[in-house]
This record gives structure tokens, C-alpha cells and sequence, in this order.
């Protein structure tokens, strides 16, 4: 303030006790001034910076309010002091700030902070700004001081969690990936039942192969009828590599029957022979 006001050093003093002497100006530093602190400024007057009424419009009070960002204008109402004070007092505030250190154990502060806020009428009875100071929401953001991790933890306990803050954007997220699950599930289900299909074609023609053979009436070939049965299971074979289809149970059972032809081809042949 000396050098924003360019006061020389030499016209000024900082008083390790400041009723020792009777200097022209005190600039007194502190909460309010207690009734015994009175009796030594007997003689003295309050000085506003600036009118009360002026508040807003660019009062010296608000220049250094500018200048120094953790104090703000406050008008000291007429008559806190009698008539020390017989009009209203515009002057200049800080917020009260218990200081610890930042190695404090947290659960000691979280529980400072939640007396201060939770019982100050106890503490009023000594204090009596700290009903003005402990508002019910603390913007930490305010504070010249970063907030220790206790406190913090208090401050912050009736915010929503980050869970809480984004759960209409976890629902919708939810939403699309069961969506995406139930389609891709959809589509996997398709393609099963279509390789199935695909398969169920080459059944028929094995049965058809096996129909001719166990039909009495029909003319047989033996040897033509193995080589159509080879032949559908190396066109099964071929799109099994080339479409990669599952080695499921109807392919299982597929390669069982076709198996299965060729022995009763063989059989049937074999006892023509013996015939």
C-alpha cells in the first residue's frame, strides 16, 4: 500500500505495539475491534475510502480491491462502534482463513471444517464474523489459499459423484452399446443360420443319393454314385476354406451321413460281387 501510494519510508512505521505511541493514522488489521481496544483510540476517528453511498462506482476501496484480489469492499455499518462510528465506514475486508499445514493428517481437518460450518454459533460467541464468513456453500475458487485436502473433502461431500455428474451420458452410452451388442448378435445369428442353409443343400442331395440306392427299381452305378457322393463332400470341403464356415454339429452330422452312404455303397456293391 506504501509504495502504491508512494509513501517514503521514512514516513511511515509498522508499530510491534501500536499503543505505545500515538501515531497520526493507524491502519489496524484484524477482526472487530474488541471494547478494550477502544479505549486506547480515544482522539481518533474512522476514515472511509470513499463515500458508502459511492460503492460501485469507483470508490479507492474498490481500486484496491482491483489491485489485490483477496480483499473486497466492506461497509462497516453505522454505529458497530457507537459513535466511534456515527455514519457508515466504507473500508476493506479479507475472509478469515485458518492456515495449516498441507501435511496435517486430512481426518483432523475434515473434522475442524465440519464444526466450523456445522456448529458456529458456538464459535460466534467469541467470533462474531464467522456467521458472515461460514456461508453454506464455499467457493474454493475465492480463497487466496488452496483448501487442504480434509477440508476439501468436506466442501465438496454433497456434490455429485462423477458417476452421479454423467449419468445421462453413461445411460445413453449403455443404451447404444446394448444396441450395438443385440445387433452385431443379430447379424452373427444370420450369417449361422445362413451358412446352415447353405449346408442343408448338400444334405438333400446325399439323401437323394441314398434314395436311389435303397430304391429296388432303380438301375445303380455304384461307382457313379461314389463319385457324386465325393464330389459333395469336396464342394462342402472347398466352402468350408473358402467361407469359413463353423465346424458345427450339421457339419458333423453331414460328414457322418455322407460317411455313412459310402459304407452301404460298399456294402451293397460288395455283395453284388459275391452274388
Amino acid at each position: 500500500l506504501a509504495a502504491d501510494f508512494e509513501v517514503a519510508d521514512g514516513d511511515y512505521t509498522i508499530l510491534p505495539d501500536p499503543w505505545r505511541v500515538e501515531p497520526d493514522v493507524y491502519f489496524i488489521l484484524g477482526g472487530l475491534l474488541a471494547p478494550e481496544s477502544l479505549d486506547g483510540l480515544v482522539g481518533y476517528a474512522m476514515y472511509s475510502f470513499g463515500s458508502p453511498d459511492r460503492l460501485g462506482y469507483g470508490t479507492a476501496a474498490e481500486g484496491l480491491a482491483l489491485k489485490y484480489p483477496n480483499i473486497r469492499p466492506f461497509i462497516l455499518p453505522d454505529s458497530v462502534y457507537g459513535s466511534f462510528n456515527a455514519a457508515p465506514i466504507l473500508t476493506l475486508a479479507t475472509r478469515t482463513v485458518l492456515v495449516a499445514r498441507h501435511d496435517l493428517n486430512p481426518n483432523l481437518t475434515y473434522l475442524i471444517a465440519r464444526q466450523l460450518f456445522e456448529q458456529p454459533h458456538e464459535i460466534a460467541d467469541e467470533y462474531h464474523l464467522v456467521m458472515t464468513e461460514l456461508h453454506d456453500r464455499l467457493d474454493p475458487n475465492l480463497l487466496s489459499l488452496p483448501l487442504h485436502s480434509g477440508s476439501r473433502f468436506y466442501v465438496n461431500k454433497d456434490q455429485p459423484s462423477l458417476l452421479e455428474r454423467y449419468a445421462e451420458v453413461v445411460g445413453v452410452g449403455l443404451a447404444i452399446v446394448v444396441a450395438l451388442a443385440s445387433g452385431l448378435a443379430a447379424v452373427a445369428r444370420m450369417r449361422k443360420a445362413r451358412k446352415k442353409d447353405r449346408i442343408d443343400v448338400f444334405y438333400r442331395r446325399v439323401l437323394e443319393i441314398r434314395h436311389e440306392l435303397v430304391e429296388k427299381n432303380l438301375p445303380k452305378d455304384f461307382s457313379v454314385l461314389e463319385d457324386k457322393l465325393k464330389t459333395i463332400q469336396e464342394e462342402v470341403l472347398a466352402l468350408l476354406i473358402a467361407e469359413q464356415l463353423n465346424v458345427d454339429e450339421s457339419l458333423t452330422l453331414f460328414l457322418d451321413l455322407s460317411n455313412r452312404v459310402l459304407g452301404e455303397i460298399a456294402a451293397q456293391r460288395a455283395a453284388l460281387d459275391a452274388a
